[in-house]
Formats: C-alpha cells, structure tokens, sequence
C-alpha cells in the first residue's frame, strides 16, 4: 500500500514524457557505456506550450511514502515491526542523502546547465531539506520507540505534550 496525496496532475510531465518520444531516438543520445544517455528537446510549438503552461496554477503537491503508513499503522503489529521500519527508514534516507551530496558535488564541479544553475539550487534546496527532514526525523522517532515496551504501551511518553508543541511550531511558521 502507499500513500499518495496529490490534487491533480502535472502536464509538464506530460510534456517530458512525450518529449522524449519526439527527440531523436526515442529520446536516447549516444551511449556512453552500457546505459543509454537522455537528451530532450522542445520545438517552437512545444516552447509556446511551456510558456502557456508556466501560467496556469500549480497542482498541490504529492507526496508517496509507503513506510510512513507502516508506522502510522504499527499498531497492528509488532514494536519490532515498527523498529525495523524505522531502521530501513534511516537506512535508505542515509544512502538518499549520500547520493543526493555525491551528485550535488558533481553539479558544482561540471554544471551541466550552468546558465540555469541559480533555478536548479532554488529547487534542489527544497529536495535536501526534504531529505534532511526526513532523515532527522526518523532517527528521532527511533530513538523515541527505543524505550517503548509495545506499540500499544509507549510507556511514560507524553504524546500530547509533543503535540501541543508541534501545533505551537505550526503557529509561529505561519506568522512568518
């Protein structure tokens, strides 16, 4: 099961998806070893449409998530369910943000766009923060279940305390 959120669909991945099938083989550029190479390009035609589309309001974000339900329905199993969860949550957002460093220090050494650089940092700051978030997150709620007897019982955790505190956060971030 997984987790999507989402208000509607995007047509600039639609544009992509097709844009790919217009180019020159399908989309594919030389090979360069044993995976192909993408390289897209847009005609006048599609331009016009892109610069239409930029107009138009944006669908709400999406976001997908499946291990997040596991622990929004670890009551249904086991606290070392739950554990385990949380260790592949940390496990895969540790390589996610490995990877994400790795292919950051490659931008900046050989910038494949660098005319554009400045639109890409603008939406790569919000994919590491993601990442960040999420990582720091789930090695927090690890650290929280650590000392939980069962799913059912969290012990001595104060769930409404941290709650009032989140809405607290909410608050303050919406006044600016």
């Amino acid at each position: 099961m997984a987790a999507t959120m989402s208000s509607g669909t995007s047509n600039i991945g639609k544009w992509l998806r097709a844009s790919s099938r217009c180019t020159e083989n399908h989309g594919r550029g030389p090979r360069t070893g044993k995976r192909p190479r993408t390289v897209y390009g847009i005609t006048d035609a599609g331009r016009s449409e892109l610069a239409r589309w930029l107009d138009e309001p944006s669908a709400g974000r999406a976001n997908e998530f499946e291990a997040l339900v596991k622990v929004f329905f670890a009551d249904a199993g086991t606290l070392d369910q739950l554990r385990t969860t949380l260790d592949r949550i940390v496990a895969a957002s540790t390589q996610r943000v490995t990877d994400l460093a790795d292919n950051l220090d490659v931008g900046l050494a050989s910038p494949a766009f660098p005319a554009r650089m400045h639109l890409n940092v603008l939406v790569v700051r919000l994919q590491v923060e993601q990442e960040l978030t999420v990582l720091r997150w789930a090695r927090w709620a690890r650290a929280q279940v650590e000392t939980w007897p069962s799913v059912d019982v969290p012990d001595d955790w104060d769930a409404s305390a941290l709650l009032a505190t989140l809405v607290g956060e909410c608050r303050a971030a919406a006044v600016g």
